[in-house]
């Protein structure tokens, strides 16, 4: 005999009377998210009844001034946002309402989910708006509706938990006249102007139990909650044809602009507890966050230029100009010679003003400082070099890939701008990255091409959408005089000559080190317009079993050297001539014949072996050209 309960029998007849067809509730997906998110130490009872057996969410007597939870979603994201919203209405402050603004063109006939409909059994409103606000329906149809209250506005892909909002409400009683934000970006800036976006600090990456403000230089992240006081911003907060303008799609940097307009202050409350993002919201298409910080921040830096020209926050914040990228600030410091040479940097949000001096300008293509650095996001990223007075210098960068057992590798080149390659190699642990080169013009651009950049969204269904490849930890820049007539090539070799093993090569060992088929090298030697002799020390890999391999070395893609081996190898190393028109000389090696390493009592018994250089030796001739 099955015994059934009288109130699950109910629960049921209610869900198929509210539909009308059992196929329209909720699916397995949906049912498996609720217990996760609700539901962790209850596993006896079923997912529907909690469900239907939770209390109502708002106070039964409203507040003389009330307090308002506003947010909007789309028909994309509703399979997801009762999720949201069970959380809102689970707070231990309960709000005096909870309002759902929806434009009412996207939802023919007004249809609703199940789970919303339920919902609005236990506090939750419907705001039908006629017109389509986009993002900016998250607040401002509440905020018309109800001029006098105090509005939160939250979003519809996370959960929230039950401090939350209580949480802003004590926030607000301590600081009644401010707009109350559980987690900020803070505008860093100089003497003179804001620094761009990605060197800002985002109090979100980490739990932050501290208090800050009031201050005019806190941008509140609706993500987190934010708490608007009545009549907070500025008059022009719901001029559609202004916002979407000047502004389309972030409405954080909006309403930031009409509290800063308005001469109204932020403050950012203590964070106890982290956001939970709802498995999959991201991956909407349409999710603002791509649009908004998917590439390098650079909507937002142009957003907020616009609108810090628009509203002349110059006048409120007192810095003349927002910049773009760190160039002028750079170039400033530059000129002034303040930039720090041959002194490692920590890139990271800590101790800001020593990366403001160092030569490093992070140029494209990179996220927003962390406490422990910062990741690139796009496969293609740039970094501005400021380079001492000497023509020749080395540039050290300390990263870490984004590696994992999902992902065993990120492939790393670097190239002038002019496309010359300067470092290319698999990474596949923390390390650095190191080259040299050299520069008439006291400032030059490197683009970094990342390849195998994952997500951590497509590796483990999180919502972080960024494409993380390097994360660039510290950086250096030294200068160095040109390469000394004769030097090993070992693990013993100095690391500050100018030499760089380009790509092509294996670790190095005591001896020497090995390049594969293919590799590049390339030093910077002294003067140009004059011949030099240059030798290579080292051998082939030949053996009985491949006693015949040829070498060519192409010398800055102009001149090319052929060179053959027969076993027994009896004159190791190769001599060639070469004028330089460059102080930076670049050699291209290649092995016909190269075959994979056996008895060597290598622990990599795989790898291919062309040449195993050993040292570089150099003179100059008596030509002059």
């Amino acid at each position: 005999m099955i015994y059934v309960s009288s109130l699950f029998i109910n629960i049921v007849l209610v869900l198929l009377t509210s539909l009308g067809s059992a196929q329209e509730i909720p699916d397995d997906f949906q049912e498996d998210l609720y217990r996760k998110y609700f539901m962790e130490n209850l596993l006896e009872r079923g997912a529907w009844e909690d469900f239907c057996c939770q209390k109502s969410g708002v106070v039964q007597t409203k507040r003389k001034e009330e307090v308002i939870i506003s947010l909007t979603t789309y028909p994309g994201r509703m399979p997801t946002t009762w999720l949201a919203i069970e959380s809102l209405l689970r707070q231990d402050d309960k709000p005096d309402r909870i309002v759902l603004n929806l434009f009412e063109g996207e939802f023919p006939d007004r249809k609703l989910p199940l789970m919303i409909q339920k919902q609005q059994d236990r506090g939750l409103e419907i705001n039908w708006w006629p017109e389509n606000l986009k993002v900016y329906l998250k607040v401002i149809p509440a905020m018309l509706t109800y001029p006098t209250a105090n509005i939160v506005a939250v979003d519809d892909d996370v959960i929230y938990p039950p401090q939350r909002l209580g949480n802003l409400i004590k926030g607000h009683a301590k600081y009644p006249d401010c707009v109350i934000a559980q987690d900020v970006r803070e505008i860093k800036m100089t003497n003179h102007s804001i620094l761009p976006v990605p060197y800002w600090n985002f109090t979100g990456w980490h739990l932050d139990n501290t208090e800050k403000g009031p201050s005019h230089y806190f941008i509140p992240e609706g993500v987190f909650g934010i708490f608007y006081p009545p009549s907070c911003l500025y008059q022009d907060f719901a001029k559609k044809d202004l916002f979407f303008q000047l502004c389309p799609s972030d409405d954080d940097a909006w309403f930031y602009t009409m509290i800063v307009a308005n001469g109204k202050k932020v403050v950012k409350i203590p964070s106890s507890r982290k956001l939970v993002n709802i498995e999959s919201t991201q991956e909407m298409e349409s999710a603002l966050w791509a649009t908004n910080f998917k590439d390098n921040s650079l909507v937002l830096r142009k957003t907020f230029k616009t609108l810090f020209w628009a509203y002349n926050l110059n006048t409120i914040l007192g810095k003349q100009d927002v910049l773009m990228d760190l160039h002028p600030e750079k170039f400033f410091r530059y000129a002034n010679n303040d930039l720090k040479f041959k002194e490692k940097v920590e890139i990271n949000n800590k101790n800001l003003e020593a990366f403001l001096n160092s030569p490093i300008d992070l140029k494209e293509g990179f996220s927003s400082l962390e406490a422990g650095g910062i990741w690139t996001v796009r496969d293609q990223c740039k970094v501005g070099v400021y380079t001492p007075p000497s023509q020749a210098y080395q540039v050290v960068f300390n990263v870490q890939p984004y590696v994992n057992d999902k992902n065993p590798f990120i492939g790393v080149e670097i190239s002038s701008v002019g496309g010359r390659i300067v470092y290319k190699k698999n990474m596949n642990k923390a390390g650095t990255i190191c080259y040299c080169d050299t520069s008439y013009k006291g400032f030059e651009e490197y683009v970094i091409k990342i390849t195998n950049s994952k997500s951590p969204a497509e590796l483990f269904g999180h919502n972080d959408q960024r494409r993380l490849g390097l994360y660039f930890k510290s950086a250096q820049v030294s200068p160095l005089q040109a390469l000394p007539p004769s030097f090993p090539l070992n693990l013993s070799m100095d690391p500050n000559l100018p030499l760089n093993f380009v790509s092509g090569f294996y670790d190095k060992e005591l001896p020497g080190v090995w390049m594969g088929q293919e590799a590049e090298l390339a030093f910077i030697l002294p003067q140009i317009n004059e011949e030099y002799a240059i030798y290579l020390a080292g051998k082939p890999y030949i053996t009985p079993s491949n006693p015949f391999v040829n070498l060519n070395i192409a010398v800055d893609g102009k001149e090319s050297f052929q060179y053959s081996f027969n076993y027994p190898v009896t004159t190791p190393g190769v001599t060639f001539r070469y004028t330089p028109r460059s102080s930076y000389i670049s050699l291209k090696l290649k092995v016909e014949g190269a075959s994979l390493s056996k008895g060597l009592g290598f622990n990599q018994n795989d790898r291919i072996l062309g040449y195993y250089l050993q040292g570089i030796k150099w003179e100059k001739t008596s030509r002059v050209w």
